[in-house]
Parts: structure tokens; C-alpha cells; sequence
């Protein structure tokens, strides 16, 4: 037996004895209650205190004796999740051995310079190469400093290209370095399209919702949509979640504006640069590239979206349900492209209609965002057997209006629940089979706990093994339990139990595992890969010269994602082409404004939604927007982490969590 300190992103920190044969799995499950994160990984283990060797998350079968002797020096092992940032690692290694072991050498304090110039944006590719040659040194150092070298080298082996982003694009995805932070607030830094939030929040307590509308739309054209249907990646990492538990609203904010000001609000798209003779093809009109055509044409450039359907918006037109996102809605939001000059070619197919070819011709610049419209299926060629794609398209278009009784859902995303959730309001009855359990699926809760309301019957765990027809008719599924989705480096590669089967009748199966991007119309020197992938650099450049792509068609992603990378394309194409960067806009001021000192007693606002009864009758918009007095009370709750405040709040004990309290 060893006695283990167990720290880091658990669920149950503390002291545990411990038999040497057990795994570090086993270690964190069935002592340290698993990782605080949903679906949780230790990107790496520490063992042996702070100057202990880093373990790589993928040796998580690695046995306690293996580590025994590093461990009893301290009895510490460490689990650091999603946020471990390395280099802010280092700045608190360096601090400890000053602070704490007390070794303020020169070799120490040049590590911490050179550390703190990384995390502190005032760094370039020489501060790598100085922090190996550093972490290199030999000669009269003492057992502290030679730990720290080698947590150096393996820090910087495991994390190179996260060093890299720190130095190249002074930006810290992990949301730890604060100087690296996008409007310095980890919600801000969370968001693909890096939205201010705190600035548009607090806009909303001064009543200047003009204001916040425009500071919006700097980052982010479509806040109309995103209102309605963003997961809002940004309130995993509120502050007030991680403190109080429940974060702030954003997503409610964002609308409660954009439904204000959508209709009134001219700036945004008024206020551009001159037209200069620079022409750039947009090929697909969906979120990423109305996005870039909004900041291209802001700075001056003449933009052509060619766009092979009738209408823009690609899947928020055609895949997103009406309940969740009518077209009319899209149709307000994307009326700003003819204000600005944009010319949209509706009805235009490149690779058919005019090739691709000729577009690079005829313009300075091309960008691909076509994204993903090839549904997979599983199963047989049968009419009871659609791809969510083809099935949400139908719908959306009025085409389809009823189902059959018996409708199966396969997936466990949220493709899958639009389709699960769509088919009670046409009449059927849904179940929808997933491999993740319940609290693994790629859905927010909230949206979960709503399709069981309306009626959904989820079995989770479950994959299927077999279709059964009689005949030409599909009659059944059979399904085997799926033991787990991940293996031990994390990877996705289910298991199953071929023992443990369930049959269930279906009349129609909907596939929903995934999407696939048709690169038909390319050009024979574009490059792509072994997978049929665009080649593309960071710079969302293709193999070839004036090609760009962005949005789905590069990596399937959020609406919200596709935004973003449409916005940093449109910098890309604007460097290009000698441009001296993206107009973005005119400076808003943000208020500085006190915090309610009782801020973790304001409760979180809920926006009105229709009951599950009046849900399942059709597709009327089942969310309402905030009132003023709802939207006022939950822009309280915001922490302004954007400005760091010192302002003292007095301290609180959660309910549900005895004897825990914090401060700030």
C-alpha cells in the first residue's frame, strides 16, 4: 500500500491508501471520482510534487508502482485537464522554487523572464529557442533547478505547438494567460468568433444597445442567428459558473439585443472602407462565408458569393429546424449583404453552373466555404432508411410533413436531436439510439431534458448491430450495448458487448453519424488528402495561390466556429491582397461600472418557452426573448473579468455544496 495526495481537476481531492498494482485509471475513477470536466481527459499526470515528472494522459494505464519511487516523495499525483496551460505551468514552477524551495538563482530568474515574456505576448520564436537553451544547461545547478530543465524538455515536447501558438499568435487557447486573452475574459477567449462579451453585457446596464449591437457584429455578423442557436461554448468558461455554479446568460444577452436592433440598426454595415478594384469569390453562402464577405466588403473589396441553392444561409436555411430557427429569421439577419454591395449569384453550382477555374480567373481571391452536405447513412438502400441531412432538408422546405409511427434516431449529437425532436411534431413517435450515455452527448442538457419532454426515448449506450427486413419492408433493429465510446488515450473506438442485445420495431431509421464535405468541383491542383480533406494551413490557405477555404467544408463545427474561421479567412485573404487589415469598425467605450457586492445571490434569469404540449403541435419558435427587466437583472450577474477588478465581494457558501466557499 502507498498513501497518495490526489490534486489537480478531480471530483474528490485528498489524502487515499492505496494498493501500488492500480492503474492511474483506476487511480482517478474510483478514488478521485473521475475529472471535473464533461468528457473529461487528463491531458497529462504529474507525480511526486511540483518538481515531478510529467506523464503524458495517454499512459493513463501506467500502474502506481511503476511511479512509486517518485511518488513517495511527496505522495503527490496531480490530474491537469483541458485548461493545463504549460506555460503558465512554468511561471508557477519558477515562482515555487524562489517562493517556496527558495533556490533565486540566475538560471531560475532567466527561466522566469524568458517564461514570462511568453505568457506575456512580448515574446517571438527566439524566447523557444532561449527557453531550450535554458532548460539544456549543465554545470553547478542544484536537484531543483535540474527538475525544472527537465520539465522544460518534456514540457515543451508534449506541448510544441501550443508554445508555438503563444509566441506566433500570442494567443492562449487554454484561456489561462491573461494578457493572451481575447478582450481579456475567458468567456470572450472561449468563443470561436472571440465576441466581447463583457463589453456588449454591459452596454445592456447603460441602455445603449445600439452600441453593444455594433460591438457585436464587429465580431460577429450573424449575433442575430447565434442568439437563437449557439450552444454557447463561451458560458462553459464563465467565471460566475465556476464559482457560483451557474453561469451567465450570454446567449440570452446576445439576442435580447439583436432582436432589439436588428431591424433599426444601420452602422454595423453603413460604416466601410472605400471600394477598391480588388474582386474575391465566395463559393457557398452559409455561416463562414457571409461572414467573410461581411468583413471583406467592410474594408472595401468587391465580393461575389456564388451559391448553388435558392437561398442563403446553407444549413441554418436548410438543416436547422423552424422551431429552433425560421427562415425569416435568417432572411432579416443576411439582408445587410445587399446593403453592403455584396453580389449574391443564387442558384449557381461551381463545378456545373461555371468552374471553379474560372472564378480564379476572374478574381483576385477565392474562398471554399461549402461545407458539409452529403449525409452517411448506415443500414441497407431502402425508402425507410434516410440520412438526418436529406431528412432535415425535406422538412425545412416544407417537402416532408408527416412520418410514419415508428421513427429511430442514430446518433448522439445535435444533428441527431434535431431529427429526434422534429419527429414528434410531424405526427411520429422518436427513439434515438447513441453510443454515449446520457451525460456524454454532444447536446446541452437543457435541450435533452426538453426532447424526453416532448415525448424522445432515449437509449443510451447502445449501438446497432443489425437491420432486419421481411422482405423489401425494414421491420427492426437489433441493437448491442456499447461498453465505451473512448479508449484509453482517448480516442474514438467503441467497444461493445455482443452478448447484451435489444430489439426495437422501426418504421423509418434516420442516420445521423455525421457529414461529409463533396469536393467535386475542385480544380485537379488543389490539394486534399488521404482522406479526401482539403490541404490547408493555418492561414486557411489551399495548395494553391489566391485559394482559401473555411467553415465545415475544412473541419465539421459549430455555427458559431464556422463565423470565426470566416472572419480570420477574410484577414487572411485581406493580407493577400496588400491589404493593411480588416475594418472592423469604430472604438466603442465600455463603461466601468461597480459590481454588486451581492452578485452571487442574483438568481439566473430563464427566457419564456412554450410547454411540451404546445411544442409537438408544430414548429412555432419554442424560446422567447429576455424582457428589459429579465435582461437588466441577468447583466448584473456578469463578473467583468475583462478588468480584472480588485473590488472585494463578500464571501458566500453554495447551497448543495457544505462547507465549500470562495472569494473573489
Amino acid at each position: 500500500m502507498i498513501e497518495v495526495r490526489l490534486l489537480g481537476a478531480i471530483n474528490r481531492p485528498g489524502v487515499v491508501q492505496v494498493d501500488e498494482s492500480l492503474t492511474f485509471k483506476q487511480l482517478l475513477e474510483e478514488y478521485g471520482g473521475g475529472m471535473l470536466r464533461k468528457y473529461p481527459r487528463p491531458v497529462v499526470m504529474q507525480v511526486g510534487g511540483p518538481l515531478g515528472p510529467i506523464v503524458r494522459g495517454s499512459r493513463i494505464n501506467d500502474r502506481v508502482r511503476d511511479h512509486a519511487p517518485e511518488i513517495r516523495t511527496t505522495r503527490m499525483v496531480a490530474f491537469f485537464g483541458e485548461r493545463f496551460c504549460p506555460v503558465d505551468f512554468l511561471g508557477f514552477l519558477t515562482r515555487f522554487l524562489v517562493r517556496e524551495a527558495r533556490i533565486d538563482t540566475p538560471h531560475v530568474r532567466g527561466v522566469h523572464r524568458t517564461v514570462g515574456e511568453i505568457a506575456g505576448g512580448r515574446s517571438d520564436r527566439a524566447a523557444l529557442e532561449r527557453l531550450r537553451d535554458l532548460a539544456a544547461a549543465r554545470g553547478a545547478l542544484s536537484h531543483g533547478e535540474r527538475r525544472m530543465n527537465a520539465l522544460i524538455d518534456d514540457l515543451m515536447d508534449i506541448f510544441a505547438d501550443d508554445f508555438a501558438e503563444h509566441v506566433e499568435a500570442r494567443y492562449c487557447h487554454f484561456g489561462v494567460c491573461r494578457i493572451l486573452f481575447h478582450h481579456n475574459a475567458p468567456c470572450s477567449n472561449t468563443c470561436p468568433s472571440n465576441m466581447n462579451v463583457p463589453g456588449y453585457i454591459e452596454l445592456i446596464k447603460h441602455d445603449r444597445l445600439e452600441d453593444a449591437y455594433t460591438l457585436m457584429k464587429q465580431d460577429n455578423p450573424l449575433s442575430f442567428v447565434c442568439g437563437k442557436v449557439c450552444p454557447a461554448p463561451c458560458e462553459t468558461r464563465c467565471r460566475q459558473g465556476d464559482i457560483s455554479g451557474v453561469s451567465v446568460a450570454i446567449r440570452q444577452l446576445k439576442r435580447y439585443i439583436a432582436d432589439d436592433r436588428l431591424a433599426a440598426s444601420t452602422e454595423y454595415y453603413e460604416d466601410r472602407l472605400p471600394a477598391r478594384d480588388q474582386r474575391v469569390a465566395v463559393v457557398g453562402g452559409g455561416p463562414a462565408g457571409v461572414s467573410a464577405a461581411f468583413y471583406l466588403a467592410k474594408t472595401g473589396y468587391q465580393v461575389h458569393i456564388y451559391e448553388a441553392q435558392h437561398r442563403l444561409g446553407g444549413m441554418l436555411a436548410y438543416g436547422i429546424p423552424a422551431y429552433r430557427l425560421a427562415n425569416h429569421d435568417i432572411e432579416a439577419e443576411l439582408a445587410f449583404l445587399g446593403k453592403m454591395g455584396v453580389a449574391v449569384h443564387l442558384g449557381t453550382r461551381v463545378g456545373e453552373d461555371v468552374p471553379l477555374s474560372r472564378l480564379r480567373a476572374e478574381h483576385d481571391a477565392v474562398l471554399l466555404a461549402t461545407g458539409r452536405w452529403v449525409g452517411r447513412k448506415m443500414g441497407p438502400a431502402s425508402p425507410q432508411v434516410e440520412s438526418a441531412a436529406d431528412f432535415l432538408w425535406a422538412v425545412k422546405q416544407g417537402e416532408r410533413s408527416s412520418v410514419p409511427e415508428k421513427v429511430v434516431v442514430i446518433g448522439g449529437g445535435a444533428v441527431a436531436m434535431d431529427c429526434a425532436m422534429t419527429a414528434p411534431r410531424l405526427g411520429g413517435h422518436a427513439t434515438l439510439v447513441s453510443l454515449e450515455q446520457r451525460a456524454e452527448m454532444l447536446v446541452p442538457a437543457y435541450e435533452v431534458e426538453e426532447a424526453v419532454e416532448d415525448g424522445v426515448e432515449l437509449l443510451n449506450g447502445w449501438s446497432v448491430k443489425e437491420f432486419v427486413s421481411d422482405g423489401d419492408r425494414l421491420r427492426k433493429l437489433v441493437l448491442q450495448r456499447c461498453v465505451r465510446v473512448f479508449d484509453d488515450e482517448f480516442r474514438f473506438a467503441p467497444e461493445f458487448d455482443p452478448n447484451e442485445l435489444l430489439e426495437i420495431e422501426a418504421d423509418l431509421v434516420i442516420s445521423a453519424v455525421g457529414q461529409d464535405a463533396d469536393l467535386g468541383y475542385l480544380d485537379d491542383d488543389i490539394a486534399v488528402d488521404e482522406r479526401r480533406r482539403l490541404v490547408l494551413d493555418s492561414a486557411f490557405r489551399t495548395s494553391v495561390e489566391g485559394v482559401f477555404a473555411a467553415g465545415d467544408i475544412k473541419a465539421p463545427g459549430l455555427v458559431i466556429s464556422a463565423v470565426g474561421e470566416g472572419k480570420r479567412a477574410a484577414m487572411s485573404i485581406d493580407l493577400y491582397l496588400g491589404g493593411s487589415g480588416i475594418h472592423f469598425g469604430r472604438s466603442i467605450e465600455v463603461p466601468e461600472t461597480r459590481l454588486d457586492p451581492r452578485i452571487w445571490d442574483f438568481q439566473r434569469e430563464e427566457a419564456a418557452k412554450l410547454s411540451a404540449e404546445e411544442r409537438v403541435r408544430g414548429f412555432a419558435e419554442v424560446e422567447s426573448t429576455f424582457s428589459y427587466d429579465q435582461a437588466h437583472a441577468e447583466a448584473k450577474r456578469c463578473m467583468r473579468c475583462d478588468r480584472n477588478s480588485l473590488q472585494e465581494l463578500h464571501l458566500r457558501t453554495f447551497p448543495g455544496k457544505e462547507g465549500m466557499s470562495s472569494w473573489t
